[in-house]
């Protein structure tokens, strides 16, 4: 198994880096928003979370939602009746900039109790930082009516193309480059291992099967079946030779003795 060089680990981690940076920025940004103590008054107090924008950019012209959890820590029963806000200057956010859409309701936030609701909010502005202020109506038992602040933070407009811009462009094809950076090296790490192709160790291999033949040789007679045909072949072949070649000495031998009787029969006549 082959795992990833720590060279290319800070690579895929430097990327990483540059892609979530604007993200990292971001939430550093959130940090610094202003949480709602417990109100002294109604003992009331708020968290919020941003379930379409966990960034806080919101789109221009497009709904918004923010979810409020209220709990109620004081002596007396509230009834939320409304949820309101403004846009502010983010330097300070108590100077108005443009004022949100207030919503009725009639939500009972009993003691020692908490109640989540959902407020939506539409803003139509110039893109940019501003401050976000959100306030809720409540009356208490007593009839009494009570503004308590339910959010004050940082936000980003932004249009509706700025989502599609070059520098979102570039920040989208960063971040695929570095999710296919880190899939090729997960595959070649775990799954793209070649197969070994070697025998393995302690592996046996089946021995061919011995093909047995019927022998016909006599008792006193050499066994000559284990070998070969072509060589029993050409061991025949051989011995004719040989045979040829002997009768062919023995008539040059049986001439040439003729021929030297002759001679000395003629040597004696003269």
């Amino acid at each position: 198994m082959r795992l990833a060089t720590p060279r290319s680990l800070l690579s895929y981690l430097a990327l990483a880096f540059v892609a979530l940076s604007p993200f990292l920025l971001g939430a550093a940004t959130a940090q610094k928003d202003v949480e709602p103590q417990v109100d002294p008054r109604t003992g009331l107090a708020f968290t919020h979370a941003f379930p379409n924008n966990p960034f806080k950019t919101i789109i221009t012209g497009e709904s918004t939602p923010i979810a409020l959890n209220i709990t109620n820590g004081g002596e007396w029963n509230h009834t939320l009746v409304g949820l309101g806000g403004f846009l502010a200057h983010p330097r300070n956010l108590s100077i108005p900039f443009r004022n949100l859409t207030t919503r009725k309701y009639k939500t009972p936030v009993r003691v020692q109790q908490t109640i989540p609701v959902t407020y939506n909010f539409i803003v139509e502005t110039e893109a940019g930082e501003y401050g976000l202020v959100v306030f809720a109506n409540t009356i208490d038992n007593e009839g009494v009516a009570h503004r308590v602040l339910a959010y004050q933070g940082l936000v980003t407009i932004a249009d509706n193309d700025s989502l599609f811009d070059l520098q979102s462009l570039s920040i989208y094809a960063l971040l695929l480059a570095l999710i296919g950076g880190i899939g090729y090296s997960f595959y070649n790490s775990f799954l793209g291992a070649p197969a070994t192709s070697g025998k393995k160790r302690g592996s046996t291999t089946t021995p061919a099967p011995i093909i047995r033949r019927e022998s016909n040789v006599k008792p006193g007679e050499p066994d000559m079946d284990w070998i070969p045909d072509h060589h029993l072949k050409q061991e025949g072949k051989s011995k004719r030779q040989s045979a040829r070649l002997v009768k062919k000495r023995a008539t040059a031998s049986r001439e040439s003795l003729a021929g030297s009787t002759e001679s000395l029969a003629r040597s004696d006549s003269n």
